[in-house]
């Protein structure tokens, strides 16, 4: 059996203020929902104090995620003890959602909801900052989830 290989990742929050911020990490055969720690955002320069950690945890010097790209699923896992996998056998629903809206107060708003049911557990995880397109992260997590992603 061929070993299972990181494809790449996605730097998620959940949502609502305050909200915590993962990794998510697709695999050719799963996605890993990474928890930032504080030692991962120490290893990526992110999550500078102050204000920065309040509001989305500072301009890493690396992408979060990128480190990742040279651990092995099973080293992911074991990284945090909340890090959790999910293969397409997990799965009763999973969608992608573009969101972009103007604001008249504001800046629009835009970012890619990432939404998985699995397991009993509803996990809606917002990529952060710039959206990738929509068709990327469809691509990046379609071989972990197969036909279970709707279109």
């Amino acid at each position: 059996m061929d070993s299972e290989r990181v494809l790449g990742y996605l730097d998620v929050m959940g949502g609502g203020f305050r909200a915590p911020r993962y990794t998510l990490v697709a695999t050719d055969r799963r996605l890993i929902i990474a928890q930032r720690t504080k030692a991962v955002e120490a290893a990526t320069g992110g999550g500078r104090g102050g204000l920065s950690r309040l509001f989305g945890g500072g301009n890493p010097s690396v992408p979060v995620g990128q480190h990742y790209l040279s651990m092995s699923p099973e080293a992911i896992l074991a990284e945090t003890t909340g890090n959790v996998a999910i293969s397409a056998g997990d799965v009763q629903l999973a969608e992608t959602i573009f969101h972009d809206e103007m604001n008249d107060e504001g800046p629009p708003t835009r970012w890619v909801l990432v939404h998985v049911w699995a397991r009993g557990h509803d996990w809606q995880l917002f990529t952060v900052g710039d959206p990738p397109p929509m068709a990327s992260v469809r691509e990046l997590i379609r071989p972990a989830l197969g036909a279970t992603l709707r279109d």
